[in-house]
C-alpha cells in the first residue's frame, strides 16, 4: 500500500475532529460521483484515499495522480512537487499538467474537488504555469523531461487545442444559469487572446465553431446580467468586463474573428421578429389548432399571504426593471370567471375559477424588440389565494426565440421569488410520466433534475388550463370585459 512520505503530516488520522470534518467533506463528492455513474468499487477506493490518504498501487480503482494532488488536504508547493515526481514518464508528466489546467476550466460541478475549494484550484494552476502570464509554446524541463511551459497546445491537428476548447467551454458556461462560479475562464483570458496567433483560420470552416463564436460575442456585446441569486452572476459580469479590456489590449489576430466581433455589435436580435412576424389574428377556444401554439408562452403559479396585493408586488418589480409600459391602476382590476378554461383536475385542487385579473403591457426592453407586443396577465384565484401569471401576444411571432426575452423573464421570476416572496412555479410532469423518477431524485436523475429546478416546478400530471399552457394566452380584451 502506497503512502506519501509526508503522510502523517497531511492526514491527521489520530485527531477525531479532523477525521469527522474530512468524512463530512466527502459526502457531497460521493453523491456527485454517484450522479455521474462512477463504479462503486472506484468510489470506495477514492473514499479511502480522501479520508485516510491510502491507495493500492496498481489497482484499476486507485485514484489517479492528478486526483490525489487535488485531494491533498494541505496546499503546499513542496507537496505538489513531491507528488508530481511520481509521474515517471514524459507522457505522464504532460498528461498531469494538462489535466490540472483543465480542472480550472470546469463548467459543470467538479467530481474530484469541491466547488468551493477555489483557492486550491488557483494554487494548482499557478504551480503548473509557473509565472507565465501569456500563452507560449516554449518548452521547459519538468521531472527531467521536456514539456510545454503552458500545458495545452493550440493547433488544428491536436485534440488538446486550447483556443477552440476555451471558446466552446466559456460559451457553455456563460449560457448556463446554474454555472459553476469557481472556474478559471477570466484568469485564462490573456492566455486565450495571445494564443490566437497560433490558431489556424480553418476553425471557420466548421459552422458549429462560427456559431459558438457568434453566441459568445453576442453575449458579451449585448450583456444581460443574471439575477444575483445565481451563483455565477458576479463572475460572469467580471468576465465580460475583463474580456472587453483584453479586446482593447490584444485585439484579434484572426481577421475573420475580428469581423465577427464587429458584426455582433450590430446584431439587435430582432431579425427573428422579421422572419416570424405574421398577421394579427383573434384566437378563441374554437381555433386552438396546434399550428398556433408556438405563438404562446408558459404560465406560472404562486401562493400569497392574506391581505397582500400580489399585483402591486409584481408591478414593483416590473417598474424597477423598466419591464412594463404603464402604471398599475388598482381600480382597473376586473373580476372574471375562469371555469370554462381551467382543467377539471386543477379546479378540484383550487376550487371554482372566480379570479381577479389585471394586465400589463410589457416594454421593448423586456421583449427585446419594439416590433412586437406582449402582455403579462395576472390572475388571483379567489378561493385558493393563488396567483397565476400568463403571457399573451396579439400577433403571431417568435418571441420564444429571443435571448433577451427569455433572460428577462427568468430575471423577473427570480426577483419575485427572492425580493417579493412570490415563488412562481410551473406545473411539470416529473415523477408521474411513463418512466417515473423519484423525488428526491435518484443519483442518476439528479443532474437533469437540477436543470429543471432553475425555474421551480410543481410535480403534476395535469396542466392548469384545458388547452395546456395556452388556455389563457389569448383574447383578453374580448373575453374578460
Amino acid at each position: 500500500m502506497a503512502k506519501f512520505s509526508f503522510h502523517k503530516e497531511v492526514w491527521l488520522l489520530k485527531e477525531p475532529k479532523w477525521l469527522s470534518d474530512r468524512a463530512l467533506a466527502w459526502e457531497p463528492i460521493e453523491f456527485q460521483l454517484l450522479c455521474e455513474g462512477v463504479n462503486k468499487n472506484r468510489i470506495s477506493a477514492m473514499k479511502r484515499y480522501f479520508i485516510k490518504g491510502e491507495w493500492t498501487e496498481g489497482s484499476e480503482y486507485a485514484p489517479s495522480l492528478d486526483t490525489r494532488m487535488r485531494w491533498c488536504p494541505t496546499i503546499s508547493t513542496s507537496y505538489f512537487d513531491e507528488m508530481a515526481s511520481e509521474a515517471r514518464t514524459q507522457y505522464g508528466t504532460k498528461y498531469l499538467r494538462e489535466t490540472l489546467v483543465r480542472s480550472v476550466l470546469k463548467v459543470m460541478p467538479e467530481e474530484f474537488m469541491p466547488l468551493e475549494d477555489w483557492h486550491r484550484r488557483i494554487t494548482l494552476f499557478q504551480w503548473v504555469i509557473n509565472d507565465e502570464v501569456e500563452y507560449t509554446d516554449k518548452l521547459i524541463a519538468h521531472n527531467s523531461f521536456q514539456v510545454r511551459a503552458f500545458p495545452l497546445e493550440t493547433s488544428k491537428a491536436n485534440g488538446n487545442d486550447f483556443s477552440k476548447l476555451y471558446l466552446h467551454w466559456v460559451s457553455d458556461w456563460l449560457h448556463m444559469i446554474d454555472s459553476n462560479q469557481y472556474q478559471g475562464f477570466t484568469i485564462l483570458l490573456p492566455f486565450w487572446f495571445t494564443s490566437l496567433r497560433h490558431m489556424d483560420e480553418s476553425i471557420f470552416e466548421w459552422d458549429q465553431n462560427v456559431k459558438t463564436i457568434n453566441q459568445l460575442f453576442l453575449y458579451i456585446r449585448h450583456f444581460i446580467p443574471e439575477h444575483a441569486c445565481h451563483a455565477a452572476s458576479q463572475a460572469k459580469k467580471e468576465f465580460v468586463t475583463e474580456f472587453l479590456k483584453c479586446v482593447e489590449k490584444y485585439g484579434f489576430t484572426l481577421e475573420r474573428m475580428a469581423e465577427l466581433w464587429e458584426a455582433a455589435l450590430e446584431d439587435k436580435e430582432d431579425e427573428w421578429v422579421d422572419k416570424r412576424l405574421k398577421k394579427e389574428f383573434s384566437l378563441t377556444l374554437d381555433n386552438t389548432e396546434s399550428e398556433y401554439k408556438p405563438a404562446f408562452f408558459s404560465s406560472f403559479i404562486s401562493n400569497f399571504d392574506e391581505g397582500e396585493d400580489p399585483i402591486s408586488h409584481i408591478f414593483y418589480q416590473l417598474k424597477k426593471n423598466e419591464f412594463c409600459l404603464h402604471e398599475y391602476v388598482p381600480k382597473e382590476v376586473k373580476l372574471v370567471n375562469l371555469d370554462s378554461l381551467l382543467s377539471k383536475e386543477f379546479k378540484s385542487e383550487v376550487g371554482q375559477g372566480d379570479a381577479y385579473h389585471y394586465r400589463f403591457e410589457m416594454s421593448s426592453k423586456y421583449i427585446g424588440t419594439d416590433r412586437s407586443i406582449l402582455f403579462l396577465n395576472v390572475f388571483i384565484l379567489n378561493k385558493s389565494r393563488r396567483v397565476i401569471i400568463s403571457e399573451s401576444s396579439r400577433v403571431r411571432n417568435g418571441l420564444c426565440k429571443s435571448r433577451v426575452f427569455n433572460a428577462n423573464r427568468l430575471f423577473l421570476l427570480d426577483s419575485l421569488r427572492t425580493e417579493s416572496n412570490l415563488n412562481f412555479a410551473r406545473y411539470l410532469n416529473y415523477s408521474r410520466s411513463d418512466e417515473p423518477k423519484s423525488i428526491p431524485p435518484a443519483p442518476e436523475d439528479y443532474l437533469s433534475y437540477l436543470k429543471l429546478k432553475i425555474i421551480p416546478f410543481i410535480d403534476s400530471n395535469y396542466s392548469i388550463f384545458l388547452h395546456g399552457v395556452y388556455g389563457l394566452l389569448h383574447g383578453i380584451d374580448d373575453q374578460f370585459k
